[in-house]
């Protein structure tokens, strides 16, 4: 068995005071992993669930529901925050706003309200700042699919669009308050 592997790439920005986990073997069902993740959740101080589809799996329904026991002093479900992924993949407009109603409702059957989830595109997030990432496509083709589904046209509106600005402001404003 592993015990620890480090990463080292010159694609990921370093953020002071951020450290990134991905939670190992979540739903690997395995009592001795969830139990790992779960001691790794309660040591951080805000916690991004990334998610791609509107339902939530069994796994990740487990940790949210362990969110929501979790700390005596603090619950996990308190710090959690979930980024909605890849709208660049939808079709039109409409199919997003649709689905976004969907995963809202979803996440508030769990008690997460809504100004704790972001939607957006972290793959655009990246091609936007100038990241050769040839899985997402050319800048061109990254401000069509993102004009597309947002109706925005301003590249400036389509850079906030992603998401990822709104989600570290809404993070950063649960850690100062």
């Amino acid at each position: 068995a592993m015990q620890e592997v480090q990463l080292y790439t010159s694609k990921l920005a370093a953020v002071d005071g951020v450290v990134f986990y991905d939670v190992p073997g979540l739903n690997s069902g395995l009592a001795k992993h969830i139990e790992e993740s779960k001691e790794m959740l309660m040591d951080c101080d805000a916690i991004i669930m990334v998610q791609e589809k509107i339902s939530l799996q069994a796994h990740e329904q487990d940790l949210v529901k362990f969110g929501a026991e979790g700390d005596p002093y603090l619950k996990l479900s308190d710090k959690l925050f979930v980024f909605w992924g890849k709208i660049d993949k939808k079709d039109t407009k409409e199919i997003l706003e649709k689905n976004w109603q969907e995963l809202v409702e979803e996440w508030s059957i769990y008690g997460i309200p809504e100004h704790r989830i972001a939607r957006g595109s972290a793959g655009a997030h990246l091609v936007f700042q100038g990241c050769d990432t040839p899985d997402f496509g050319s800048l061109e083709h990254v401000q069509y699919k993102m004009r597309l589904v947002t109706g925005l046209t301003e590249i400036q509106d389509l850079r906030k669009a992603t998401g990822i600005a709104e989600l570290q402001n809404r993070i950063q404003k649960y850690l100062d308050e």
